[in-house]
């Protein structure tokens, strides 16, 4: 059996925290000039952020999977959240950030 908490927290600890943190940029960035820049920041580091995490995963699905199964987990994990945490970057970028001005 997985356990569910580990499990959980190296999927969801990153999207959240890629949210969260262009959230916080964003927000300030109605009030504070140039600061806007430092959310160029954020994908690499919940890239670390992932990396990290996966060292969770891997010990919480290797009770259950072995072999080629671990890998291809392994490796889907690094991929998807790759994949998730830039979409969701991306979106939070147009949804939190005022659009640009080109007058």
């Amino acid at each position: 059996m997985i356990a569910r908490g580990p499990l959980w927290t190296a999927l969801a600890v990153p999207p959240v925290a890629t949210v969260v943190a262009n959230m916080g940029i964003g927000l300030l960035s109605r009030q504070v000039n140039d600061i806007a820049a430092f959310s160029l920041g954020i994908p690499p580091l919940v890239l670390i952020l992932t990396l990290v995490l996966w060292v969770l995963f891997h010990k919480t699905v290797r009770q259950r999977y072995r072999g080629t199964s671990l890998a291809f987990l392994n490796a889907a994990y690094i991929f998807g959240q790759i994949i998730v945490c830039l979409s969701l970057w991306l979106g939070s970028c147009a949804l939190f950030f005022p659009p640009m001005n080109f007058h």
